[in-house]
């Protein structure tokens, strides 16, 4: 019984981790696939939030997927990780900064 509990919980986990790449994904190939405006983007670094702790596999996910970027890109991506609360501190974190769209949040769940 416990052994089917931890198998289910990991089952689960992975299916997660798999939502999440998919949707990081997807945001990203709708950014770089994007028409380039006239001003020229980004013009710092980018904020990548994430709301898992360091070392597990969306934040290992984000940092492939945040270096990718910032190749394609010619700028830096900054992982923050911000875990804790259901994913509602890295998400306040997101709304609250700043509208410029150098900020991005890979959603918890």
């Amino acid at each position: 019984m416990q052994r089917q509990l931890i198998t289910t919980m990991f089952v689960l986990g992975v299916f997660s981790a798999l939502i999440t790449t998919m949707f990081v994904l997807g945001v990203f190939s709708a950014l770089i696939t994007t028409a380039v405006p006239a001003q020229q983007y980004p013009t710092r670094p980018l904020r990548f939030i994430t709301g898992y702790l360091p070392g597990g596999v969306s934040d290992t996910i984000a940092r492939v997927v945040g270096e990718r970027l910032g190749e394609r890109l010619g700028q830096r991506v900054v992982i923050d990780g911000r875990p804790g609360a259901g994913g509602v501190l890295s998400m306040e974190l997101a709304v609250n900064a700043n509208p410029d769209g150098h900020t991005i949040i890979s959603p918890s769940r």
